[in-house]
């Protein structure tokens, strides 16, 4: 008998230290100031994780700060020996900027403190042991990145430089706070360099090339984000040779040619999600020359406008770069918000044979396809889909609203799905619910029998529950409802758009509300099978009571003889047979 599997004991300080762990802020101040035991791991965790320097700026003398509005500053410089309390608590932060769901405070820091705290303090860091940094979340302009940077150890492991549109920062701020990174923080596992989409950051050739060197010298990145500021061919076949690396999002350079890796090295071995930012003009060559067998989840944001004569190569180079047994997730969307307007200016046109180099990805579970362009799909194309991707869980195919469609799928195409992809919970469509009314319909006035295709007399096994149906065209919701009722029997969420024709959209909260009375019908159908069933089966073991009773021939009866059960010489044996409706 193996023994039971022993855990080791805690120690006292690390029971009080997980107590403190998950206790809130008011109830680590409490324990801090009332229980001697408790006061030294509460502070610890207090002070381990903080929004912004506003507890820190608190430190030093009350006539030493003021709030002025909304805003923090100082009433007056801070004396020399007015920092001891500042640097103690200073030594406890690891996380800084990160907002863990507590509720902020409406005190903001102002901007010049952070100039007065560069300019008097005491020694050349003020945050030493700090871990990680969050810039988003201080909401400083950008200009003051590169004086925080300058207060931090080089200990920190994470990084993310974000921004919105309110505090762009400056290109001269930007290329300091990334020769500031590259010469302090060589032990980076999380970079993230990322910009608002209506930013106007302009990235010039010189903030590319401190990228560029910046991602050189790192050697220990898990995951790396940097989706506005290009950088170089032999950077990023750099990041392919790190054995860390798990997470990469980056903006492609646009170079004609790229050098393809050795035969004996494999780019991006460990590597398993991949994102890029990319022209398509760009794309075509990269995925050519450079093979990414070991990916898994692939997103694709195309600038500008796709091209017709480019369109074949873009999606043949995507299935010649990635392994057919390897790919799970693919999604291509444009970079940036775009409009119906803007698609539709754009002639080119996406249709099946452009897309069917990426049916061999035969063990696809995730995909969401949408571009700025025409687009032009039949009934047979989701039916080829469904049957290479068996394994299909969400499948989006230009539903967003912006999407332009030459051609509408009918309702039939989700009979494909329903029949070939039974793993598919979350589906988005553009097709035609409204053509129908057009054609012969059934006896009740609905949608024709040929609608339901293969599920025509029999039932679905679909377990689509949220259906995206954008600013798809229907009638009669509750004819269209019956349908799709009938072929996803789970769905229970309609997702429509924002800029269709406004009968369309309330005609789909009609429908809406159907979906919850037809689940219950089907619910009080599956009680009353189960219950006709129960009753079928007490019917079948209960003896029949107009039968006479069975008497045995003699006393030394074989109770082992089935003959001899049923009466000796073959008495009558009743047999009932019920068929459950």
């Amino acid at each position: 008998m193996s023994s039971p599997v022993q855990h080791r004991a805690l120690h006292i300080a690390e029971v009080l230290r997980h107590i403190c762990g998950v206790a809130d802020n008011r109830t680590l101040a409490i324990l801090a100031r009332t229980c001697r035991a408790f006061q030294e791991p509460a502070i610890q965790t207090l002070w381990r994780c903080l929004t912004d320097l506003i507890p820190l700026v608190k430190c030093f003398p009350p006539d030493a700060w003021m709030i002025e509005g909304n805003k923090m500053k100082f009433a007056r410089l801070p004396l020399p020996h007015e920092w001891a309390v500042f640097l103690k608590y200073s030594k406890l932060i690891r996380s800084l900027g990160f907002n863990s769901g507590i509720v902020r405070h409406p005190i903001k820091l102002h901007g010049s403190v952070v100039d007065t705290l560069c300019a008097l303090r005491p020694t050349l860091v003020l945050l030493p042991n700090l871990r990680a940094l969050r810039w988003l979340v201080m909401e400083l302009k950008g200009s003051y990145l590169p004086p925080i940077l300058s207060l931090l150890g080089d200990e920190v492991r994470t990084l993310e430089i974000e921004d919105w549109d309110r505090h762009v920062i400056p290109e001269h701020a930007l290329q300091a706070s990334i020769a500031l990174i590259a010469s302090k923080f060589h032990y980076l596992k999380t970079l993230t360099i990322m910009f608002d989409d209506d930013s106007s950051v302009v990235v010039n050739d010189a903030t590319s090339a401190a990228a560029s060197s910046l991602v050189s010298q790192s050697h220990s990145l898990t995951m790396f984000k940097c989706t506005d500021i290009p950088l170089s061919p032999a950077s990023i076949l750099h990041l392919s040779e790190l054995s860390t690396l798990r997470d990469l999002s980056v903006r492609l350079p646009d170079v004609a040619a790229w050098q393809s890796p050795g035969a004996a090295s494999q780019p991006f071995a460990f590597l398993t999600t991949l994102s890029l930012t990319t022209t398509i003009h760009a794309y075509i060559p990269f995925g050519k020359a450079v093979l990414l067998p070991h990916i898994q989840r692939l997103t694709l944001y195309v600038v500008g406008r796709p091209t017709t004569q480019l369109i074949p190569d873009f999606f043949s180079a995507i299935r010649h770069q990635y392994c057919p047994k390897t790919l799970r997730s693919l999604s291509i969307n444009p970079e940036g918000v775009t409009s119906e307007a803007t698609a539709r200016q754009n002639a080119t046109v996406i249709r099946p044979a452009d897309l069917r180099p990426l049916l061999e990805f035969s063990l696809m579970k995730d995909f969401d396809l949408a571009m700025e362009c025409h687009h032009a799909f039949d009934d047979a194309f989701i039916l080829d889909v469904a049957k290479a991707w068996p394994h299909l869980e969400t499948f989006f195919l230009c539903s967003d609203d912006y999407c332009v469609h030459d051609t509408l799928l009918s309702l039939t195409a989700f009979t494909h799905l329903a029949m070939y992809a039974s793993e598919l919970v979350e589906c988005g469509l553009r097709f035609d619910a409204a053509g129908w009314i057009h054609g012969p319909l059934a006896e009740s006035g609905g949608l024709p029998e040929q609608s339901y295709g293969e599920l025509d007399g029999r039932a679905s096994n679909s377990n689509v529950s949220i259906l995206h149906v954008g600013i798809s065209p229907i009638v009669y919701p509750e004819h269209v409802a019956l349908f799709l009722a009938s072929v996803f029997p789970a769905l229970d969420d309609i997702m429509m758009g924002e800029l269709g024709d406004s009968k369309h959209l309330q005609r789909w909260g009609e429908l809406q509300r159907y979906l919850p009375m037809f689940a219950r019908i089907r619910e009080n159908e599956r009680l009353r099978m189960q219950q006709e069933d129960d009753g079928s089966d007490e019917d079948a073991a209960a003896p029949d009571s107009s039968s006479p009773p069975m008497e045995t021939s003699g006393n030394d009866v074989n109770t082992d003889d089935p003959q001899a059960q049923l009466g000796g010489d073959g008495g009558a044996l009743m047999i009932v047979e019920t068929n459950a409706a």
